[in-house]
């Protein structure tokens, strides 16, 4: 090996200690909170719903969504970005959510470790139809609520049903976990 290349090879290896060095200093002077590096922030949105609903759609593509029974009101609640917020309606005795996604492609570049998220606050513990199409949030549906139908579509996500089912339950996903628990079949 020529003497230049020695060299060069000694000036790599210092710059990537270096480099190593200097991200341990950076990341242990934000305590290794990696999601301090967002270069979006989160926005908290409380959506009331005053209309009465029998069934519930939900269509979102990356958002964490929980089941939450609330016997004061029904709300959504949202965590969301500027470009990527949450549609919350009634429409035909149905309660929407729909994910607007108004990002651009610039807005996919950068460093993001945020959640979306819809906790769902439910005043009833009794619907007809619950149909969830998520690519890969997680999905969390407790024991306290009972739905006639069931029906989850996704990629990665992972979903946890424990909630009464009477007639049918679909769960399609890609990869990820599903946890089923509290389902009784009805006698025919």
């Amino acid at each position: 090996m020529s003497k230049t290349n020695k060299i060069l090879a000694f000036i790599a290896v210092i710059s990537i200690l270096l480099g190593g060095v200097i991200f341990v200093i950076s990341m242990a002077s934000l305590n290794f909170d990696f999601t301090k590096l967002n270069n979006k922030k989160l926005i908290e949105n409380t959506i009331q719903i005053n209309e009465e609903f029998n069934n519930i759609s939900i269509d979102v593509d990356t958002s964490d969504i929980n089941f939450i029974l609330n016997n004061e009101e029904n709300k959504v609640v949202v965590k969301e970005t500027e470009k990527e917020k949450h549609e919350v309606k009634v429409i035909d005795d149905t309660l929407t959510i729909t994910l607007i996604n108004d990002k651009e492609l610039i807005d996919y570049i950068g460093i993001n470790f945020y959640e979306l998220k819809v906790d769902i606050y439910l005043s009833n513990s009794s619907y007809n139809d619950l149909l969830i199409n998520n690519s890969t949030g997680d999905i969390n549906i407790p024991n306290y609520f009972t739905f006639d139908n069931i029906d989850i579509n996704g990629s990665t996500g992972d979903v946890k049903v424990n909630s009464n089912v009477n007639n049918n339950l679909n769960i399609d996903l890609s990869t990820g976990d599903i946890e089923i628990n509290n389902i009784k079949r009805k006698a025919r």
